[in-house]
């Protein structure tokens, strides 16, 4: 007889899940809607089967006790969405790629892929920089709240379906198919990766000391905050910013009313002024 947990049958109480809602913005500034309380029992009965735990009261006990800090990362891995894809809202990359043609620089050109997921997006900045040529010295660095999705970022290996979003000229140059055990993947060159640096950091908290940009992509990330936790991080986004540099959000998030120290050029493209 399996002794699984059947995770139909448990109950997560509307007093249990604002508890949870109340950790993660504690520890990530998230806001999690009230209509995410399905969600969050389907992500946290994945994690109650590897504990053995039968109750959601059990793993809330768990995560809440401070001599298991290291169960924070996971609550914070369970529920954080990461839905991406290789050259998402391509006029991004259009214009990145027309304005590195003309943006000078004497230090190198440096960009920060500030919410990575498993990394197609600093992999596709990386693309279109090394193939603009305009710049030798350039670094990307690529951060992200989750550590498991950071570690498949790191590899840089994909089902080939991801592909399908990659200009050809790309594919051709910069991926490589897989063979064998690694058949139907794709992997990414060895030549992107050494200008790419995957860092965990949370935006919600104090920076890190990582220098200051060009161009820096935070986009489909603010919707998941709050109004003031929106104003605390496009402040922190922004110091990080260099003059002149540009800021990509998503195409569903606005700054209006946010900040007055950038300028749109045009929709969800923003210079510091």
């Amino acid at each position: 007889m399996s002794n699984m947990l059947d995770t139909n049958k448990l109950t997560l109480s509307e007093h249990v899940f604002n508890q949870f809602k109340s950790l993660m913005f504690k520890e990530s500034g998230v806001t999690l809607s009230d209509e995410k309380q399905v969600m969050v029992k389907a992500r946290l009965a994945k994690r109650l089967r590897q504990l053995q735990l039968s109750s959601f009261e059990q793993y809330l006990k768990l995560v809440k006790s401070p001599d298991n800090r290291q169960e924070i990362q996971h609550l914070i891995d369970a529920l954080t969405t990461n839905e991406t894809s290789f050259f998402r809202e391509a006029q991004h990359f259009e214009f990145l790629d027309h304005q590195l043609t003309s943006f000078s620089v004497t230090v190198p050109l440096r960009i920060w892929s500030a919410a990575c997921s498993t990394g197609e997006e600093a992999y596709s900045l990386a693309m279109t920089v090394a193939e603009n040529r305009c710049h030798p010295d350039w670094q990307i660095l690529a951060s992200d709240i989750n550590t498991q999705v950071l570690a498949s970022a790191g590899l840089g290996m994909y089902d080939m379906s991801r592909a399908s979003s990659i200009p050809r000229n790309y594919l051709i140059k910069y991926c490589l198919k897989g063979v064998r055990s690694q058949a139907g993947q794709l992997l990414l060159s060895e030549q992107l990766k050494q200008h790419i640096r995957f860092i965990l950091l949370n935006l919600d908290g104090e920076l890190p000391e990582i220098g200051q940009f060009h161009f820096i992509f935070l986009r489909n990330v603010l919707i998941y905050f709050n109004e003031t936790k929106r104003k605390q991080i496009i402040d922190k986004i922004v110091a990080k910013l260099r003059p002149g540099g540009y800021l990509f959000i998503g195409h569903s998030e606005s700054l209006r009313g946010i900040t007055d120290l950038l300028r749109p050029v045009q929709a969800t493209i923003y210079q510091k002024c």
